[in-house]
């Protein structure tokens, strides 16, 4: 074939090298190659997948195409580095040696989180590797080392806040620690749940910890019922509803006096939460149902209640207590 046609075919489909012995150990065709798609590397004859520069830009384009580089260049220190810069899976590709690399461990989990299972454990302690790994996947928490997690709860807080799941791989012994309960829910009430299933005790303190986070509404629906109904927890549940709180958040709870009477409480509500007409919950549960919560939040804020048509019924009949 002409070369100006395996030029062009090339620079169009870099794959095609396969069907081209004649190029194969050619220095200019597999670097266009390379250049345009890295894993065309592994059509390349052992020569070239030994070859420093034409494996550079191969990994530069596709990290993983460090796969197909020579054992001598898996070991390279430089390849290594700009194949995980590229893409951090190119790291399982590199030599027993460079595995053990800080350098290249920081540098692949920058990007790439799935090869925690590839990174030798001794390395799971460092501060940096961690805080890379939560970044990429707040998931991969549960792989760290657990002193060190119990000694920088910043770390356990970086992931809650990316994604509450990230709870279900904390070290257990974390849920008998009240600060760092307190800690976790301040970030995102939800974790109130997972708290819960691990047993944990949740207090007058906790609850209004959690109140402050982000999904309140959640948290708040994951409270024990006493704390629902406490006075403090639930103006400070009011004064921060969040765009999750739904309609008939508060119709379940039978409100103390304390609250029902509490200017500033019921200003908060009025504008924000509402009922429908597919209420199950009557007079006096249902706040929008009590006639002298009606006239005060009238007579405050000159508000006049409508109770909304809405099919949606958000939450489930609590079980008699």
């Amino acid at each position: 074939m002409e070369r100006y046609i395996l030029v062009d075919t090339l620079k169009q489909y870099p794959l095609e090298l396969e069907k081209y012995p004649e190029a194969q150990d050619d220095d200019e065709l597999v670097r266009l190659a390379v250049k345009k798609n890295g894993l065309a590397l592994q059509f390349a004859s052992q020569r070239l997948r030994d070859d420093f520069e034409t494996v550079m830009i191969a990994v530069k384009k596709t990290g993983n195409s460090l796969e197909f580089a020579s054992g001598n260049l898996q070991d390279n220190l430089e390849i290594v580095m700009a194949a995980v810069q590229s893409n951090g899976n190119a790291y399982r590709f590199a030599s027993e040696r460079l595995h053990k690399n800080l350098h290249v461990i920081i540098e692949a989990t920058r990007t790439d989180a799935s090869i925690v299972e590839e990174i030798p454990v001794e390395f799971l302690s460092n501060n940096e590797i961690a805080r890379n790994l939560i970044s990429v996947d707040p998931l991969a928490i549960g792989y760290l080392d657990e002193a060190m997690l119990m000694s920088n709860v910043d770390l356990m807080q970086m992931a809650v806040a990316r994604d509450s799941d990230a709870c279900m791989y904390l070290p257990e012994s974390i849920w008998a620690c009240k600060d760092i309960i307190i800690e976790l829910v301040e970030i995102d009430a939800f974790v109130i749940r997972y708290a819960l299933e691990n047993s944990s005790k949740i207090d007058k303190d906790i609850a209004l910890a959690a109140m402050k986070g982000a999904n309140s509404s959640w948290g708040f629906r994951e409270l024990p019922r006493d704390l629902q109904r406490d006075p403090d927890v639930l103006r400070a549940f009011v004064s921060n509803l969040d765009e999750d709180a739904r309609e008939g958040i508060l119709c379940r709870i039978n409100l103390p006096n304390a609250v029902l009477q509490d200017d500033d409480f019921i200003r908060n509500i009025v504008d924000f939460c509402s009922c429908c007409e597919t209420c199950p919950y009557d007079e006096p549960v249902c706040i929008w149902r009590n006639e002298s919560l009606i006239a005060r939040a009238q007579e405050l804020c000159d508000y006049s209640i409508s109770i909304e048509s809405d099919e949606d019924d958000w939450f489930e009949e609590d079980e008699e207590e």
